[in-house]
C-alpha cells in the first residue's frame, strides 16, 4: 500500500483551472470589445458632420424677346421731276416816287399860296396803255396851295387829304380823292386843277398830301 501511494502521479491543482480562466478571459475580452465597438460608434456618430439638405427651387428665366429689326425696304427707281425752264419776263417797273406834302394854315393869302418847284429835264416817256405813276414834284412846275374851308375853320376841323391827279400833256385832267376828311375835298380839287406840268410827259398821275391845319 505504500508502494501504491509513493509511484502516485501529482498533478497541481493550477492547470485544472486553466480553461475556466481562458473562458473567464475571452469573455472579458469579448465584452471590452463589445465596450470598444460600441464606443467607437457613439464617437463616430457625435463626430459626424450633419449634413443638411436645402430644398433648392429652379427659377426658369424667359428667353430674352428681342423687338424685330427694321427691314429696310428697298429704294424704288429714283423720281426725278423735271424743272420747266424759268422764264424771265422783262417788264417795266415804275417805281413809287415820294410823295409831296403841302401844308396848309388858316390865313394864307391866295397870292403866297402858289409855289415853283424845280424843274426837272424834259425827258420824253413813252406812252403806254396805262399811266405812269411819277412824283408831282417833278412832274410838275407850277402848284397852288388850297384854301382853308370857312366851314372848316367854323367848325375846328384839320386832318390830312391824300388825292391822285391824272395828268395828260401837261394839263391836269382828273382828281381823285384817296383819303382824309371830305370837308376839304373841294378846296384840293380847285388847287390841283389849277397845276401846271410836263407837256412831254404823256399821261402820268401823280399823288400829293394835304395838311390842314388851324392857327392857335
Amino acid at each position: 500500500m505504500a508502494a501504491l501511494s509513493n509511484n502516485r502521479v501529482y498533478h497541481p491543482h493550477g492547470t485544472s483551472r486553466l480553461p475556466g480562466m481562458a473562458v473567464v478571459i475571452g469573455v472579458h475580452l469579448l465584452l471590452a470589445y463589445g465596450l470598444v465597438n460600441g464606443l467607437h460608434r457613439d464617437i463616430v456618430q457625435f463626430a459626424k458632420p450633419t449634413v443638411t439638405l436645402l430644398a433648392v427651387t429652379e427659377v426658369e428665366i424667359p428667353p430674352l424677346i428681342l423687338p424685330p429689326k427694321p427691314t429696310l425696304e428697298p429704294l424704288s427707281k429714283q423720281i426725278t421731276q423735271e424743272v420747266p425752264p424759268v422764264r424771265i419776263v422783262q417788264s417795266e417797273v415804275n417805281i413809287e416816287p415820294t410823295t409831296q406834302s403841302v401844308v396848309v394854315e388858316t390865313g394864307t393869302p391866295m397870292s403866297q399860296a402858289s409855289t415853283t418847284a424845280p424843274v426837272a429835264a424834259a425827258q420824253p416817256l413813252a406812252r403806254s396803255t396805262a399811266p405812269v405813276d411819277v412824283s408831282i414834284g417833278t412832274t410838275c412846275h407850277y402848284m397852288v396851295v388850297p384854301e382853308m374851308p370857312r366851314k372848316a375853320v367854323a367848325e375846328g376841323a384839320a386832318g390830312v387829304v391824300r388825292a391822285t391827279a391824272l395828268i395828260k400833256d401837261g394839263v391836269v385832267i382828273q382828281i381823285t380823292q384817296l383819303s382824309g376828311p371830305r370837308i376839304f375835298y373841294p378846296a384840293v380839287k380847285a388847287a390841283m386843277l389849277q397845276y401846271r406840268c410836263n407837256v412831254n410827259a404823256g399821261e402820268v398821275t401823280a399823288t400829293q398830301e394835304f395838311h390842314f391845319k388851324l392857327n392857335d
